[in-house]
Formats: C-alpha cells, sequence, structure tokens
C-alpha cells in the first residue's frame, strides 16, 4: 500500500470515527411515531376549538368562574346559575344535567376567573398552553434517561390517549399530574413541608387523580414523612377547601325572598346579553 493510500485510509477511519452512531431502533421509533402522532393532533385540536369551544369540560369551569365572579363564589355550584351563563354558547351547549355539572373543588374556577377576561376560546388556548407546560415541567422533573430516549418519554406521554383527552377536554389533570410529581419530587429531596403544599393542591383539584400517591410513598418506606411532613398540610389544605366548596349561604324568606329572585333574574338576563358581546355572538335572541 502505497504513502497516499495509507493517507486516505486514515481520512476514511477518521471521519467513520467522529460519526455520530444511529440511535437504537427501541428508541428511535417510539420517538417517531410520539411526535407524528402530535404532529396530527395540533390542526384536529385547532379545529375542534374552532368549530365548538364550548363542547369541553373546560366550559363548566369557565360558567362557573363567570358565575363566582357575577353572583358570589357560594353560586358556582348552582345548576341554574351555570345554566344561565351557559346559554350564550347555545342551547345545545347550555345543558346542565345531575351527571353533567360541577363537581371539581373551587380551586378549579378560581384559577381560570383570569381567564373569563377572554372570550371562550382564547381562554381555552391558554389553559391548554398551561396544561401542557405543566406536563413538561413534569417531564423535567422525573423522566429517565438521557438525549434521545428522554425526549421519547416525553414525546409518547403527550401522544397516549387518556393525555390527549385531557387536553382536547381542558381538564386540569395535566396540572395535577405536575402537582404530584412535583410532591413526589420534593419529598425525595427531604422539602417536606414543600411537597405536602403541592400534594394538597393536587388533592384540591382533582383528588381522586391523586389518591394513591400517599400509599405509594408509604410503600417505598417514607412512613414518617407521609404522617407527619406531608400528608397532615395535605389533608389540611383539602379540609379548608372542602368547607369552602360546601359552604352555602341562608337561603331568603319572607317578601324579600321575591325582591331577590326578580333582582337575580335581572343581573341573569343583563349577565347573558354582555356575555353574547363578549364572545361576539351578536345580542340574545327574542
Amino acid at each position: 500500500m502505497t504513502g497516499a493510500e495509507h493517507e486516505v485510509d486514515a481520512v476514511e477511519r477518521g471521519a467513520a470515527s467522529q460519526r455520530r452512531p444511529l440511535p437504537p431502533l427501541q428508541v428511535a421509533i417510539p420517538a417517531l411515531i410520539g411526535a407524528w402522532a402530535l404532529v396530527l393532533e395540533i390542526p384536529r385540536f385547532v379545529g375542534m376549538v374552532r368549530h365548538d369551544p364550548a363542547a369541553t369540560d373546560f366550559r363548566l369551569y369557565y360558567v362557573a368562574a363567570q358565575v363566582g365572579r357575577m353572583w358570589g363564589w357560594s353560586d358556582i355550584y348552582d345548576p341554574r346559575r351555570l345554566h344561565a351563563a351557559s346559554l350564550v354558547f347555545g342551547q345545545a351547549d347550555a345543558v346542565i344535567t345531575p351527571s353533567y355539572t360541577l363537581t371539581s373543588p373551587p380551586l378549579l374556577p378560581l384559577l381560570i376567573a383570569p381567564l373569563t377576561a377572554l372570550p371562550l376560546s382564547a381562554a381555552f388556548y391558554v389553559w391548554t398552553a398551561v396544561n401542557i407546560a405543566a406536563f413538561v415541567t413534569a417531564w423535567w422533573m422525573v423522566s429517565p434517561g438521557t438525549g434521545l430516549g428522554r425526549v421519547a418519554v416525553l414525546l409518547i406521554s403527550l401522544a397516549l390517549w387518556p393525555t390527549i383527552f385531557a387536553i382536547e377536554r381542558g381538564q386540569p389533570v395535566p396540572l395535577v399530574y405536575a402537582l404530584a410529581m412535583g410532591s413526589w419530587w420534593m419529598a425525595s429531596r427531604r422539602r417536606e413541608v414543600e411537597a405536602g403544599i403541592l400534594l394538597a393542591l393536587a388533592l384540591t383539584l382533582k383528588p381522586q387523580d391523586v389518591a394513591l400517591l400517599p400509599a405509594v410513598l408509604f410503600l417505598c418506606g417514607r412512613v414518617g414523612l407521609c404522617r407527619r411532613r406531608l400528608l397532615r398540610p395535605a389533608a389540611h389544605g383539602s379540609i379548608r377547601s372542602r368547607r369552602i366548596s360546601t359552604h352555602r349561604p341562608s337561603p331568603a324568606r319572607g317578601s324579600g325572598a321575591g325582591r331577590r329572585v326578580a333582582a337575580e333574574t335581572v343581573m341573569e338576563a343583563r349577565f347573558c346579553h354582555r356575555a353574547r358581546g363578549h364572545h361576539g355572538l351578536g345580542a340574545a335572541p327574542a
């Protein structure tokens, strides 16, 4: 082999050693599938919101926040109030029944309240961004692996149907997930007070989704942490929230009741008229 051939062979070997290896298929394929599923989901989600943003669970939280700001936070579970606030979106989207009404603790409408300054569709987009940001934060805190493997975990987790369904419906599940993972992350670093506060917020938003987290911490050997530092502040926060949500003002009696009902009827009519203009739906039908 001549000197020139030796030089060419050395250059080729150097280039081959500098070439980055391809990722393993067991990582690349899930990452590609997750990314492709999300690319297909984005136009579908935008079209759904553009067509009928009121056909979601977020509409319940939104109108409950409007009721709280208009009539008082003790009325956010009143089906008549929720129905009146939903009429602006049409009869099909104004249905409030015993099986489809606000059942979430009051913290959720309180979080949504600032978004009622926006039309429903714009508020839904902002809430979706909050949900996704919370989910990504939770992934950053607790996701295992490095490099593409870690990114694949995020893409697949976002593309799974339960996650997509929660985001499409406007449910607070990603936010609750982030709070629960934040509680776990704090507890693993012996920051029990912060862990208890985050767990209390998660329990206050959607208690059924994180009911088993204390049991998981217990089984992982953090018995003292669960009992003294984490469950106690979480329980206090949840109990206070429940007291607020179950408080009801005493009903009006006597001749004042008729005046109160009449005044509330006028307030509902004014509310619906302003709301139709706020959402760009025009004047209320005669």
